[in-house]
């Protein structure tokens, strides 16, 4: 096994995602950033080195198609003989309705394509930790969106879709949320760790996709005055990907660099293992 521990961090080619890679690499960590455009993997590579003089390496998937999605697993475990940590970093905020293989979209890249790469890289994961006598970890980036609950009525928004697409995306990352949660109860008593964690509202390029193009220019403007930067939004999630005094944690949310409780609703056992099983059915299908 390769003695540097190695990172993969998703939807790295811009904002908190950008600067987690970096920030781990210049911790002497192997990065390896996955995101969906090529040239732009490039152009982070090369910029991280440039700044860094650390070599940062890519993989290309569109984590809007979970075949993509097991693919880049696939290509990584015929590469890499080591994991230690997972960032599920990548996500996307749609205005309008989409889908992917009969599945809303939100619900395919925001949750759908984190857990399938998790469930992919699992057992090196684990693997890995049995060999480093370390804990592997893995990092959800959700949202305090999550506080917008599951709509369970009608979990794919096919009656009426929300208001710039703001409500499905904050009930995709109240699944995350309970992926963390019931994911990390299945790995008690193992060497894997996972937690999910809000960065705060950040001022990165997901909010640019809604409406036209006045309104995206408010949304900019609004961002540069009030939202926190892409460098403080890592924090939180270099915090749990590599601080010794959380090795061991698992199943938490963290918001802003503290530990928080998520929605009420989320914390019901009962509706970890329903969502689980729903998430199964989609990934089977999707």
């Amino acid at each position: 096994m390769d003695s540097q521990p190695h990172v993969i961090v998703t939807g790295a080619t811009s904002g908190i995602g950008a600067v987690t890679a970096k920030e781990l690499a210049k911790a002497g960590n192997r990065v390896i950033i996955i995101g969906r455009n090529l040239e732009k993997c490039k152009n982070t590579v090369s910029q991280i080195k440039s700044e860094t003089g650390k070599d940062v390496e890519y993989l290309v998937a569109d984590f809007s198609s979970l075949e993509s999605t097991r693919n880049v697993a696939k290509e990584y475990l015929a590469k890499y003989d080591r994991l230690d940590v997972l960032v599920n970093n990548a996500g996307a905020l749609f205005s309008k309705r989409e889908e992917s293989n009969g599945i809303e979209m939100h619900i395919v890249v925001n949750h759908l394509a984190p857990y399938v790469l998790t469930q992919e890289l699992l057992d090196l994961l684990q693997k890995t930790a049995e060999q480093s006598g370390k804990n592997s970890r893995v990092v959800n980036v959700s949202s305090d969106a999550h506080y917008s609950g599951i709509n369970w009525d009608d979990l794919q928004f096919t009656e009426e879709y929300p208001r710039m697409g703001a409500t499905a995306y904050g009930q995709s990352k109240a699944m995350n949320v309970l992926f963390t949660l019931e994911q990390a109860r299945r790995l008690e008593g193992t060497n894997v760790t996972i937690n999910a964690l809000h960065p705060g509202v950040v001022n990165t390029g997901i909010f640019l996709s809604l409406g036209g193009p006045i309104l995206r220019w408010v949304i900019g403007v609004t961002a540069r005055l009030f939202l926190t930067t892409a460098e403080d939004g890592a924090k939180t999630t270099i915090h749990l990907a590599q601080a010794p005094e959380v090795e061991h944690v698992s199943g938490k949310y963290y918001s802003v660099m503290k530990e928080k409780q998520p929605l009420r609703e989320l914390r019901d056992e009962t509706v970890w293992g329903k969502m689980w099983d729903l998430t199964e059915e989609w990934a089977a299908i999707a």
